[in-house]
Formats: C-alpha cells, sequence, structure tokens
C-alpha cells in the first residue's frame, strides 16, 4: 500500500473508510477526504492501492483520478451549503467512470439531511446506489453511523474532457507564473474570462483579452486573425480563466493546433489572487481582439 497524505491528518474512526469493506467496492485508487485511513489496508484486504488523503479539498486540483472516493463522517455536515456543492464538484471531477463516493454521516446530524445530501449528488450527475441506515445496530461503523454510496456512470462527462485535456499540457502554478513572468523572454498570459470578471477582480499585468470563444481564431494563424502580440507558434503561452478548467480545454485545443509551449493557470484566477499575486484594472476602451 502507498499513502500519500496532502496534510497532516486528524485521529478519527474512518467510518467511509470502514464502509468500503461493506460495500465490496473494487478499488485500485482511493481518495480519503476528512479524518482517517490508517485501517483502509486491513479492510478492503488489498494490497495494491493507493490512498490519497485530503483534509481541505474544496478548490483542489490533483493530477489523478480514483475509483473511491471516501467522505469520513459529517464532512459534508461541516460546510455551508455553497462549500457542499464544491465539496462534491471536485469529487465529481476526480472520480473514474463507474466509480464511487461512499458517505458516512452521524445518526446526531442526520435529521433528514441524507435526502437533501441525495438531491445534492444528483445535481453532479451521482446517484445512491447501497445504503446502510441502521447505524444503532451496526457495530462495525462505530454504531451510530449511516452509510450512503453513490455511483457515477460511465458516460463520458466533462471531467473526463478536462483530463483528457490536461493529459497534453503542461499547467502551471500560481507561483510558478508569477515567477516565470519575472524572468527573461516571459510567456504571453492568454486571460480568456469574460469584460466583467476582468473588471471586478483584475487582469495579470501584460496580459492579453481574447474570450475563450474566439481563443482558436485569433490565434490559429490561418484564420488570418492571429492576436498581433503573438508572433509564432512556438511562443510560450499561459490560457488564463476563472477557476483553471476552460483554461485547461483551450490551451489543449491550442495543442492541437500546432503550438509548442502552452500551458495553463492551476486554479486560474481564483488561485492568482488567493496566493496574494498582483493584478492590475483592465482597459476595456476596445475590443482587445
Amino acid at each position: 500500500m502507498q499513502t500519500t497524505e496532502t496534510t497532516d491528518l486528524a485521529g478519527g474512526q474512518g467510518q467511509a473508510a470502514r464502509a468500503l469493506a461493506l460495500s465490496g467496492l473494487a478499488a485500485t485508487s482511493i481518495l480519503v477526504i476528512g479524518n482517517d485511513s490508517s485501517d483502509l489496508a486491513a479492510l478492503l484486504d488489498h494490497e495494491n492501492f493507493d490512498i490519497v488523503a485530503l483534509q481541505t479539498p474544496i478548490g483542489a486540483h490533483l493530477d489523478q483520478r480514483f475509483d473511491v472516493i471516501a467522505l469520513e463522517a459529517d464532512v459534508l455536515a461541516a460546510c455551508d451549503p455553497g462549500d457542499q456543492r464544491a465539496l462534491l464538484h471536485m469529487c465529481a471531477q476526480h472520480l473514474l467512470p463507474h466509480g464511487a463516493i461512499v458517505t458516512a454521516t452521524h445518526a446526531s446530524t442526520i435529521q433528514g439531511t441524507l435526502t437533501e445530501y441525495d438531491a445534492l449528488f444528483a445535481r453532479c450527475d451521482l446517484h445512491l446506489s447501497e445504503r446502510w441506515d441502521n447505524w444503532q445496530r451496526d457495530p462495525f461503523l462505530g454504531g451510530d453511523c449511516a452509510v450512503s454510496v453513490h455511483r457515477r456512470t460511465g458516460r463520458f462527462n466533462v471531467h473526463d474532457m478536462v483530463f483528457a485535456a490536461r493529459e497534453t499540457i503542461l499547467r502551471v502554478s500560481p507561483h510558478q507564473l508569477a515567477t516565470r513572468l519575472s524572468a527573461p523572454n516571459p510567456p504571453i498570459v492568454v486571460d480568456t474570462r469574460t469584460p466583467t470578471d476582468r473588471a471586478r477582480f483584475g487582469v495579470i499585468a501584460n496580459s492579453i483579452h481574447i474570450p475563450r470563444t474566439l481563443v482558436e481564431w485569433h490565434l490559429d494563424p490561418a484564420n488570418g486573425y492571429m492576436h498581433p502580440t503573438v508572433a509564432s507558434q512556438d511562443q510560450a503561452l499561459v490560457v488564463v480563466c476563472n477557476g483553471g478548467y476552460s483554461s485547461s480545454l483551450s490551451a489543449a485545443n491550442l495543442v492541437k493546433l500546432g503550438f509548442s509551449a502552452v500551458s495553463d493557470l492551476t486554479g486560474g484566477m481564483s488561485a492568482w489572487l488567493a496566493t496574494g499575486h498582483p493584478v492590475v484594472p483592465p482597459n476595456h476602451s476596445h475590443l482587445d481582439f
């Protein structure tokens, strides 16, 4: 068993981890969000799988996906409604086709929330397949937990599309981009956000603005309207959007069009701002091209 901890984990009973043994889920890779992953190997009776443990998952961009994601007891209950949706979006984007999310909910916090949780999962195209709600009679789960298993289908979805795109490009963190921008021969930052978002949050200095709908048209020299800042397909480009998702799709399309040094910004402008990097006001007195 290989375990990678992205944060220090507090001790816990690992209810969702225990549920994996009951569910019979076959897994080679598991993402555990919450308290404890130490008992997973014994419960699954399987030595050849990777465990990644993550305590602060919202907004995380991992470079792999998983057969099973285990949400430890009351991880969802501890989030406000907006963060619950963000958490499940993060889980959905890291779940392989036919994969499952296992959740544990304490009896003390259940109070009708299971139906609400099912609706929340369904909005991410994850549907209930199994549930054990007899927490008072099941000592294997610590005696006080309901356990749910929500599965995704094998349908090719937007998360599959994004991960396929990222296999063809390089990604840079906000710190890496800031370092490259201060070095000789900096890359061209291609900001694909709307004028509204650029006005609200600011822009990276010296970036060029090409809306997402026009990226391919204004960068492929075959179109005849190539942005004047981009002189060749060998120039280094870093594509930026709000959250680091549509930028991956844009960058992958540019690779298909023959650009040889395309990256995108992990976490997008949200991550750039969260890490304290500077912005400047945009110039929207004209269309940037």
